[in-house]
């Protein structure tokens, strides 16, 4: 069962890494690979740190308007007051200092909560988008390493069928050449032992059995001779093959020819042999260069196949030094961290002092607000012993008139506090 192949580009959008369109990436080059995942990984950090500022932008523009409607409330509120009346425009400054305390502090934790999510948020989408892009692109490396890997194999079993196939048909010229040459020397033979073959010839015009008996006689006298052991037993045998040739060839003559009209077919044919021969001869020397040219594409072949290997064993040391690397970035991140720790840390503990700062202050005030109080009341006091008594008709209500006319005496008891 075959698996489809699969293209870097492919593996590398299937995890989220792939480059932006119209961008080529050579996966071959560690660099650009590194280029790559850097880019998509500042990419993840970019949208979370826009979507932490857009946040951030919020929270100021909300508590400045609660602010500002805090403000306009206590002006409005000040500017109602239709008569002095110290309790009441202390109740609205004390109401407005309550109201800016538990916005700013409402405010701090907002922002304290928004910078932990945050932190925690860059952290996590840090770690994960960079080993997610890092696998992505190193898978697409390997995808294509993969793919290259393929096309090589391919070609080089493609080549191999090509030199396969000439050497099937190098084998077949060369039979055809042994052939050939086989002939030949039956020929050669059968011309030297020329009255012998005329013999074979005319015993041959009873038929091919007779032929065949003719032809296996001069065997058996060669082998009762004794000349099986020696070359002179292999000629006779090489002449008893002819002579079986060639009763076989002239087995197709009519009768009533002559001798010498027998041998001129024979002749012939040889002729046509040798002409064969000379056309298999171009033909062997024509393969003979196909094959050698077959034989340095495989080499070159097995040359590419060698530097293959040593590239995929290059891309595995390659992939050693990304995870270290990446070991070296975690620990980098941790530290990040623990830095980032120590800054919360320390802007609590800013926020804890400036809050102990406002709660001081604020007791300052209420010392200074309740100092006043006892002052006003004391003067309050004193104005009405010096006062001399209402009359008995006159009324709450007759009293709007000239209860303005003690105001002088409360600017003097705050000239007195001053």
């Amino acid at each position: 069962m075959s698996v489809p192949p699969e293209t870097p580009m492919a593996a590398a959008a299937a995890a989220g890494a792939a480059p932006a369109p119209g961008e080529e990436v050579d996966w071959s080059s560690v660099d650009q690979v590194s280029q790559l995942v850097s880019r998509t990984t500042m990419a993840a950090m970019h949208q979370l740190w826009q979507n932490h500022a857009s946040g951030m932008d919020d929270l100021g523009r909300e508590f400045a308007e609660r602010m500002y409607d805090s403000h306009s409330q206590a002006v409005r509120d000040i500017a109602g007051v239709k008569t002095f009346d110290v309790r009441r425009v202390l109740a609205l400054l004390n109401a407005f200092t309550e109201s800016c305390r538990e916005l700013v502090l409402g405010v701090m934790q907002d922002v304290r909560r928004r910078d932990d999510d945050f932190t925690q948020q860059l952290f996590q989408t840090t770690r994960s988008a960079f080993s997610r892009n890092l696998r992505a692109a190193l898978e697409a490396r390997d995808a294509w390493y993969r793919e290259k890997l393929r096309g090589l194999r391919q070609r080089h079993e493609a080549q191999l069928g090509a030199v396969r196939h000439a050497a099937a048909v190098e084998l077949q010229q060369r039979q055809m050449q042994l052939k050939i040459a086989l002939a030949r020397t039956l020929a050669k033979s059968a011309r030297a032992e020329g009255g012998f073959n005329l013999g074979a010839l005319l015993a041959a015009r009873t038929g091919p059995d007779a032929g065949a008996k003719a032809a296996a006689a001069p065997a058996a006298a060669g082998g009762a001779d004794g000349g099986g052991g020696d070359p002179g037993g292999e000629t006779m045998r090489s002449s008893a093959a002819a002579l079986a040739a060639v009763s076989a060839a002239s087995a197709s003559i009519p009768d009533g020819g002559g001798a010498a009209a027998e041998v001129g077919p024979e002749a012939a044919m040889l002729e046509e042999l040798f002409q064969d021969a000379n056309a298999a001869d171009a033909l062997n020397r024509e393969l003979e260069a196909s094959l050698a040219k077959a034989n340095g594409e495989v080499l070159e072949l097995r040359d590419k196949l060698d530097a293959a290997q040593l590239s995929l064993v290059e891309l595995q040391g390659d992939a050693g030094q990304w995870r270290s690397k990446w070991a070296i970035e975690s620990t980098k991140t941790d530290s990040i961290k623990r830095e980032s720790m120590a800054i919360i840390a320390k802007c609590e503990e800013h926020l804890t002092q400036l809050q102990q700062q406002h709660i001081a202050e604020i007791s300052q005030r209420d010392y200074l607000l309740q100092r006043c109080r006892d002052t006003i009341a004391a003067l309050e006091a004193k104005l009405a012993a010096a006062s001399p008594p209402p009359p008995a008709q006159s009324n709450s209500q007759d009293r709007v008139g000239p209860e303005p006319q003690a105001l002088p005496t409360a600017q003097d008891s705050k000239r007195s506090l001053a």
